[in-house]
C-alpha cells in the first residue's frame, strides 16, 4: 500500500490542549529571553533596571517599534519585508516640515498623506498586479530618493522654532504625557495593541494570516487575497509615515542626504 498521502487523506489534528500548550511555549520562550537579558543587565550594572534607564531605553527603540508594527503586517501577508519604509519615512518627514506654514495639523496631515499615497501605490502594484514585492518596493524607494533629491537637494528644510507650529513639531518626539510617560513610548504601545486586536480578534486578521500561509488556498476559499495584501502594505506605510514625522533629531536638519535609506 502506498504510504503517500492522497487527496482526501486527513492528517491528525492537534487537540485544543496541545494547541494551547504550543502557543504558551512560544510566548514563554520570548519571555524567557527577555528575563535572561534583564537579569544579565542588572548583574552588569545596578542602574540597568532603574526607571530612568528603562524609559531612556524605550525612548531609543520607540521609533523602531512604530515601524516594526507595520512591517509585521507585510510579513504576515507572506511578503517578507517592505524595502520602501525608510524612503517613506524620509518623504513624509520632509513633506511635513515643508507644510508647517499651514499649521501643525495641516503639516502632520500632509506628511501622513504623502506616505500613505506611496503605500497605496505599493498595495496596488504588489497586491493587485502581483509585482515582485522586493523589486517594486526597492524601485519605489529609488524613485522617492530621486524625487526628493530633485526637489530639495542643496536646500535646508528646517522647522522654524520661532513659530508656534514649529515649536510643537520640534517637541513631538520628546513630549511627555501626564505622569511623565514619554509620548514616543505610548504610540508604539497603542499600535501594538491595535495590531493585536486586528490580527487576533477580527476576520481581517484571520484572512491576512491565511493569505500569508497559503495564498492559493485563501483565494480558493473566497478570501480577497489581492485586497488583503494591498491592505498590509498600506498599513506598513501608515506606521512608516508616523515614524517619519516624529524623529526630531533628523528632521531638525532636513538635508535630503540625511533621510536616504542608507542612513537608516
Amino acid at each position: 500500500m502506498s504510504e503517500h498521502l492522497t487527496e482526501g487523506t486527513h492528517l491528525p489534528a492537534l487537540s485544543p490542549s496541545s494547541s494551547r500548550l504550543a502557543r504558551w511555549m512560544n510566548g514563554a520562550g520570548v519571555c524567557a529571553v527577555v528575563a535572561f537579558l534583564a537579569t544579565l543587565g542588572a548583574l552588569v550594572s545596578g542602574e540597568f533596571l532603574s526607571l530612568d534607564n528603562l524609559l531612556n531605553t524605550l525612548r531609543a527603540v520607540g521609533l523602531l517599534g512604530i515601524v516594526a508594527v507595520g512591517v509585521a503586517f507585510v510579513t504576515y501577508s507572506g511578503h517578507y519585508a517592505d524595502l520602501s519604509v525608510p524612503a517613506i519615512m524620509a518623504f513624509s518627514g520632509i513633506v511635513a516640515v515643508s507644510c508647517l506654514k499651514f499649521g501643525i495639523v495641516g503639516s502632520l496631515l500632509a506628511g501622513m498623506l504623502a506616505g500613505l499615497s506611496v503605500g497605496a501605490l505599493n498595495g496596488l502594484a504588489i497586491g493587485c498586479l502581483r509585482v515582485n514585492p522586493i523589486i517594486w518596493t526597492l524601485a519605489a524607494a529609488s524613485c522617492m530618493d530621486g524625487f526628493m533629491r530633485r526637489a530639495y537637494s542643496g536646500k535646508q528644510v528646517c522647522p522654524d522654532a520661532a513659530t508656534p507650529a514649529g515649536q510643537v513639531f520640534l517637541n513631538l518626539y520628546g513630549a511627555d504625557l501626564p505622569g511623565g510617560i514619554p509620548f514616543i513610548i505610548v504610540i508604539p504601545a497603542v499600535l501594538v495593541l491595535a495590531g493585536y486586536i486586528l490580527m487576533g480578534k477580527t476576520g481581517c486578521g484571520v484572512q491576512l494570516k491565511l493569505t500569508g500561509s497559503a495564498y492559493r488556498v485563501a483565494r480558493l476559499t473566497g478570501v480577497g487575497v489581492r485586497r488583503v495584501v494591498a491592505l498590509a502594505f498600506w498599513l506598513s506605510s501608515l506606521t512608516a509615515s508616523i515614524g517619519g514625522i516624529l524623529p526630531k533629531h533628523i528632521i531638525a536638519k532636513a538635508d535630503v542626504d540625511k533621510y536616504m535609506p542608507a542612513q537608516w
